[in-house]
């Protein structure tokens, strides 16, 4: 029969082995790189104004327009 102590050393002796493996073969987050611009795809937002259309003042949006004349009226 075992006695309550060779028990214990035995599972003392196998959950140490097995914390010593576990924490030798693990991979810690901090050494991971993840490439997000592979993870996702990237597409343009369409609803930011790029600058690059010519709008006549007249066809510009009405808050626009006053915001801009408000801001150049000492001009």
């Amino acid at each position: 029969m075992i006695s309550t102590g060779k028990i214990d050393d035995i599972y003392n002796k196998i959950t140490k082995s097995s914390i010593e493996n576990i924490s030798k073969n693990s991979l810690g987050l901090s050494d991971c790189v993840i490439p997000f611009s592979k993870l996702f795809k990237n597409y343009k937002s369409i609803d930011i104004y790029s600058g690059t259309c010519k709008i006549p003042f007249k066809d510009r949006d009405p808050d626009f327009k006053m915001i801009l004349r408000q801001e150049f009226q000492n001009f």
